[in-house]
């Protein structure tokens, strides 16, 4: 009972500062003199244990509104707008998900830990928070009173909500990221197709996965490894073919051919052309086309670029006797689709065509009257010597 008194006195004095009642001073009291009556103690004892409470009281620095923060005394240095370092190990006080509050100039910042890590070589502590919020100068460091519950390191939710590999361990789902990488919900199906979202809707051989315009898979198409039902890239493996495509995409069959088939017409055709001499080359004025260099202006010979394999050559001439000659390399000999154009009796040779004609780059052709005639000049085009290029 000795020190009953004085303990009641601290708690209701306490109690009357936080509800913001003065201290009373030192000295008989009605509480004292009530209390000296039901404690069997000298009044002068009982004054003493009195007053020594109230000194004790009167000492405390008490406030209603008391800071969350602790206030971190040493000065934390900027490494960037996540991070900054501390002198010493201070792993036990910036603990991973602790709030943390930064003053910067001309204002606070606030986040919370990720992770601490001390390095003792130059004996600092380097704290890495969630938020991007620090500028240099840091003015001053606080930690919250409040520790984290959980003191292993791990995330918080507000650093971790959205962000793990999946949002649950559920069977049979697949997780969905929005444009932040976070992980709002999943797609929900079998093991097997997952909603439409899987690699393939099953294991079957020689098939193709169809997927509709949002990705999912809903079907497929059946068929041998070599066609899967005319969806394949082409039809075969023959050379010299273009697969063609039917109005459902399938290849139902192809175009052969060679690869270097022409993709456009190359050939020339000379018209206008001079007198020639009996047996001589007829010569050429003028010129309606030539693709690749096949004539040279006022000569009478067409040569066969490189490369070509097959050519066709025809012509007209309105002013000869009897007939003209095909001259293949210079020569009269006769070759493999030798032509000889006649005259009609008005002396005009007709159109005359050869057949497609095995050649070789730098072959020539050119029109010959006989060794016994000469021919008269033509303009306007009614004569003219043409090669066309087959390929």
């Amino acid at each position: 009972m000795k020190r009953l008194s004085a303990i009641v006195t601290v708690l209701m004095l306490t109690a009357s500062l936080c509800y913001g009642v003065a201290v009373r001073p030192k000295g008989t009291t009605r509480f004292q003199t009530l209390s000296a009556q039901k404690a069997p103690l000298p009044s002068a004892e009982l004054d003493n244990e009195f007053n020594n409470a109230i000194t004790a009281i009167n000492g405390l620095s008490l406030n209603q509104n008391a800071s969350e923060w602790y206030d971190y005394v040493q000065p934390a240095t900027y490494v960037s707008s996540t991070q900054f370092t501390v002198i010493g190990d201070h792993l036990t006080e910036f603990l991973a998900t602790r709030r943390v509050k930064a003053d910067i100039t001309g204002s606070s910042v606030y986040s919370e830990i990720v992770s601490a890590t001390y390095s003792s070589g130059p004996n600092t502590t380097t704290v890495t928070i969630a938020d991007a919020v620090l500028q240099t100068p840091i003015i001053k460091i606080y930690y919250s009173v409040v520790k984290p519950v959980l003191q292993n390191g791990s995330v918080s939710a507000k650093m971790a909500t959205g962000y793990p590999v999946s949002t649950s361990a559920t069977a049979s789902t697949i997780a969905v990221r929005d444009a932040t990488g976070k992980l709002p919900g999943s797609i929900t199906g079998d093991a097997v197709t997952l909603g439409g979202y899987s690699p393939n809707v099953n294991a079957t051989a020689n098939t193709i996965v169809l997927r509709n315009t949002s990705g999912q898979i809903v079907g497929e198409i059946v068929g041998a490894a070599s066609t899967l039902n005319g969806y394949v890239q082409n039809t075969g493996t023959t050379a010299s073919t273009i697969p063609v495509r039917d109005g459902s995409g399938k290849l139902p069959g192809d175009i052969t051919g060679k690869a270097s088939l022409p993709t456009s017409f190359r050939g020339a055709l000379v018209y206008n052309p001079s007198g020639a001499t009996a047996g001589a080359i007829i010569a050429w004025t003028a010129e309606s086309y030539d693709t690749d260099n096949i004539h040279a202006p006022n000569a009478g010979t067409l040569v066969v670029p490189a490369g070509a394999t097959k050519v066709r050559l025809s012509f007209r001439h309105d002013n000869i006797a009897s007939y003209l000659i095909l001259y293949k390399n210079g020569s009269a000999a006769v070759y493999p689709g030798y032509v000889i154009g006649y005259a009609d009796a008005a002396g005009i040779v007709n159109p005359t065509a050869s057949p497609v004609l095995p050649v070789a780059g730098g072959d020539t052709f050119e029109l010959h009257p006989p060794g016994a005639e000469n021919t008269g000049t033509s303009a306007g085009g009614y004569s003219w010597f043409a090669m066309e290029i087959i390929e």
